[in-house]
């Protein structure tokens, strides 16, 4: 006969698997009540700070913000509703009730997120993913077979299963991985994300007069190298970007690894692989995405990692382990934030949330939040010291771009009622809400007090991250915006059902019909991920792609325009002002025009086409120019037809309407009082 102590663990994990129907069912129920109740979303006006030309494509959508917000409150409501509400409904006939309506309906709301394929806006139908009925169901066969393999199979089967994972994982991720200069299989996002790597080489030091959109730090270290071997620049950054991707992939299956042992690293690595290679119709995939993989998520995955690492197992011992710990990854969280706010700053909040939740009293709270507050403002002070020399980091420019895109609303798109966003937010929800709850009632067994903070720390900073997909809220931007996000809750998730499924096999689990649909839902989700292997790019494909080397280079156009406008008879004027050093440049990729060329780059961000777009931006080109040395600008047509639009440029570059063009689309724009 079971004790009323022996009962409680079991009491509560049929009270905790509640957990991820609720957050199923509530996430679609706000999402439909905000979008179909909240304001309209409106076109912006004109005479602000976006171009007339680009307003079409400026959306003021505040039933966005509403909607995040709600998503947060969810996901608080639901471990709510865990704690207070959930024991509290009588056992017998109508709590089995209420867990079966419970269940069935977030198990019919998961399947029909996930398969749901509304109609592309116009343009984005190569951008757009969709999973396939078959792939769902294959996908659900796979982890069911492989779950059964691990849980009842012979040794020989779980060693020939594992080996069988690993081989087919790394077959797809490998040479989907691998991009050479002439084999970059998105050229036109790379334009912008490879050049910020390359700025510091130039001397573009980020947040001192260049303002990169997606990376601050992660140039320093290879500038030494593009300094070099100025010729190889973009192999050697390409380089650069593998290995990134690599430490970030590695980093989500160590996540697994740690919560589930070495037993679940083939499983893990699979559902990592699966969505960074899961390709729409344009043969796009998030793995090629050099933003989302690696460049905003590597440093959040890496600090996630040694969060757990820190605490997950090893008991804290003493106030100098606490504070020397908490310091430790408030050091990593805050470079996190100081190379991408969007995504670092969430990992700030995650990591230190989860660990102020795993600290039993207040007096280690109050410690580990000094020291970790500590520790995350030390990046910040440390690059605002090194560049102190150079003019000093501009701060208020910090959060630029996510201003551009979420204040102004440059490119967004109105969110709908329902889709794929539904089932990713719930199921971001979900694992936060049992991380939670995991945490703090299983605080003192060391396996679950692991799963659960894995659980926690990767649901939680998943689900922070998602001011990135307000606004320009569609599928293109969830997949390769949350691919990395969705295989690293995956690699939290697996421990946590194997676990439960043992325990439902042994019978130490008694089934209820919550922790029936909480595994049913669990399942789906890795089943969705691992059935999108079949949207990948074949190996052979990969293979073939990079060998062909037919790609179009990012900047084929502005390095071969500047060669032969310095190369042309008519041009004697731009050859000696290139001989002296007083031409400058702000083209496609302007730090590798200038490592290939030796024309400086005077541009302040990583594209000449937001100097079109935004006017603040072209705002910001024109005080640079009167701060430099360079006599005269090669820039495109395009942007020098607006300088017109904006006071500053007036005493920064000579304005007129038409300009003499060195090559074609290519005008010289002459610096006002640098003769």
């Amino acid at each position: 006969m079971t004790t009323p102590e022996e009962g409680r663990p079991h009491r509560r994990l049929a009270d905790l698997a509640w957990a991820a129907p609720l957050a199923v069912v509530l996430q679609a129920l706000v999402t439909l009540v905000v979008v179909g109740l909240g304001p309209e979303p409106r076109v912006a006006d004109a005479g602000g700070e976006i171009f007339e030309a680009h307003l079409f494509s400026t959306l003021h959508e505040p039933r966005d913000r509403v909607a995040l917000v709600a998503w947060l409150l969810a996901a608080a409501a639901v471990v709510a509703l865990v704690v207070w509400a959930v024991p509290r409904i009588p056992r017998g006939p109508v709590r089995v009730g209420a867990e079966s309506v419970a269940a069935v309906a977030a198990v019919g709301v998961a399947v029909a997120a996930v398969l749901w394929a509304a109609p592309p806006a116009a343009g984005l139908e190569p951008w757009t993913p969709r999973l396939h009925v078959w792939e769902l169901a294959a996908g659900t066969v796979v982890v069911v077979a492989t779950l059964g393999i691990l849980l009842a199979g012979p040794a020989w089967l779980r060693w020939a299963g594992s080996a069988v994972l690993v081989l087919v994982s790394l077959a797809f991720l490998a040479p989907a991985l691998v991009q050479t200069p002439t084999s970059i299989v998105e050229p036109y996002h790379a334009a912008y994300t490879l050049d910020e790597l390359m700025a510091p080489a130039v001397g573009q030091l980020p947040l001192v007069g260049y303002f990169p959109q997606y990376v601050n730090l992660l140039g320093y270290p290879v500038a030494p190298l593009l300094r070099t071997w100025p010729g190889d620049a973009l192999a050697i950054t390409l380089g650069w970007v593998l290995l990134l991707q690599v430490l970030c992939l590695a980093g989500a299956v160590l996540v697994g690894a740690i919560a589930g042992g070495r037993r679940v690293v083939p499983v893990v690595l699979l559902v990592v692989t699966a969505p960074v290679v899961f390709a729409t119709a344009g043969g796009y995939y998030p793995a090629s995405y050099l933003a989302a993989v690696p460049l905003r998520t590597v440093l959040p995955v890496l600090t996630i990692v040694v969060t757990l690492l820190l605490f997950a197992r090893r008991p804290v011992v003493g106030t100098a382990a606490l504070v020397r710990r908490t310091a430790v990854v408030g050091a990593l969280a805050g470079t996190a934030a100081l190379n991408n706010p969007d995504h670092g700053f969430a990992v700030v909040a995650a990591a230190g949330g989860s660990i102020l939740l795993l600290l039993p009293t207040w007096r280690e709270r109050g410690l580990a939040a000094a020291a970790g507050l500590l520790g995350a403002v030390l990046p910040f002070v440390a690059y605002a010291l090194a560049t102190a020399l150079a003019g000093g980091a501009e701060w208020s420019r910090l959060l630029l771009f996510s201003q551009m895109f979420g204040t102004i609303g440059y490119g967004n798109v109105a969110m709908d009622a329902f889709g794929n966003h539904v089932g990713v937010v719930a199921f971001f929800a979900a694992a936060t809400a049992v991380g939670a709850l995991l945490v703090v009632r299983r605080r003192d067994d060391p396996a679950w007090r692991t799963r659960g903070l894995a659980l926690l720390l990767c649901g939680g900073w998943s689900l922070l991250t998602l001011p990135y997909y307000m606004g320009r809220s569609m599928p293109s931007q969830l997949l390769f915006g949350y691919a990395v996000q969705v295989g690293l809750v995956c690699a939290a998730l697996v421990p946590v059902v194997l676990h439960v499924a043992a325990g439902l096999r042994s019978r130490t689990v008694r089934p209820t019909p919550a922790i029936g649909g909480s595994l049913v839902l669990a399942l789906l989700a890795l089943g969705a991920v691992v059935g999108s292997l079949g949207g990948a790019p074949t190996p052979t494909a990969s293979l073939d792609r990079v060998r062909a080397g037919a790609g179009v280079q990012p900047w084929a156009y502005d390095l071969g325009a500047v060669e032969a406008a310095l190369a042309d008879p008519a041009n004697t004027d731009v050859r000696e002002l290139d001989e002296q050093g007083r031409l400058g440049q702000v083209l496609s990729s302007p730090s590798l025009v200038e490592l290939t060329t030796g024309v400086p780059s005077v541009l302040v961000t990583n594209h000449p086409g937001y100097l079109a777009i935004a006017l603040d931006m072209l705002r910001l080109q024109c005080e640079a120019a009167r701060q430099r040395d360079e006599t005269a600008v090669i820039m495109p047509t395009w942007v020098a037809v607006g300088l017109v639009s904006v006071e500053e440029c007036g005493g920064a570059f000579e304005v007129a309407d038409t300009y003499r063009e060195v090559a074609p689309g290519l005008a010289l724009v002459p610096v006002v009082g640098n003769d």
